[in-house]
């Protein structure tokens, strides 16, 4: 279509129309038919011609060797034994080895590792779980086991790293995590109060500049430009009224 868009809609296809004879017959992939072959006579081989000097698969040739010999008791042959070495490849210092038993007694072996070895191994395989018990948290904080389970996910799997050891600090320390939740909100609240119901600084600015003048005129005495035009309409109704009583006087001072 032309309003389709390949990087949006993604790949066109056509729009399947039924088909009602596949209701009966069914549709799909067609196949070659089978028909049956009475001269198949299987998968081709090349054909294979007689050999009479065949003998079989190559094998090395066997030389006599008179002095060959099996010993069933390896054992006996071996000399006195001065010393045991063990060699573990191993980064861990001060690794100690006793209670090394030498026999050539298989029954004897075995009754040492049932009355020493395996009874050993049980108690230290005991005492192991006991202390990874001890260390293990009696409960996980709330709100720490989702975080934990949040670190599973895959798509957190580069950053997992950064991100464990703040969540192994917030099990150790949940309170840190509940003061964070609670802090969180409060500074977003106090943000939005500064920038949309906090005055701005210019209105206060302008209202702060006509305080102090007003202040300082009260302080000095001082007249604004309404005072001095009123002071000027008064010397002029005084002069005029000057003026008038001079004419009167003058007149009462002719009649006389």
């Amino acid at each position: 279509p032309e309003d389709w868009d390949e990087e949006e809609d993604g790949e066109w296809e056509a729009p399947m129309i039924k088909n009602p004879a596949c209701d009966d017959v069914g549709c799909g992939e067609w196949e070659a038919p089978m028909k049956p072959n009475p001269d198949y006579k299987g998968k081709w081989y090349p054909p294979r011609i007689p050999n009479p000097a065949y003998k079989g698969p190559w094998a090395p040739r066997k030389i006599p060797n008179p002095a060959y010999f099996e010993d069933d008791a390896p054992l006996k042959s071996v000399g006195k034994i001065a010393a045991v070495g063990a060699e573990i490849w191993t980064m861990d210092g001060g690794l100690y080895f006793d209670n090394l038993l030498i026999t050539d007694d298989e029954a004897i072996a075995e009754e040492m590792r049932l009355l020493g070895f395996e009874p050993k191994q049980v108690a230290q395989k005991a005492e192991a779980e006991a202390e990874a018990d001890k260390k293990k948290p009696d409960a996980v904080p709330f709100l720490v086991g989702p975080l934990y389970e949040l670190l599973e996910n895959p798509a957190l799997e580069q950053v997992k790293p950064h991100l464990k050891p703040v969540v192994d600090f917030f099990m150790e320390f949940p309170a840190a995590l509940y003061i964070l939740i609670v802090a969180l909100p409060l500074l977003l609240l106090s943000c939005v109060y500064t920038v949309f119901c906090m005055p701005s600084s210019s209105s206060s600015d302008e209202e702060e500049e006509e305080e102090v003048p007003a202040a300082q005129a009260k302080k000095e005495d001082a007249t604004g430009k309404d005072d001095a035009a009123e002071e000027e309409e008064e010397e002029e109704e005084a002069e005029e009224k000057e003026a008038e009583e001079k004419k009167s006087t003058r007149r009462r001072t002719r009649r006389a």
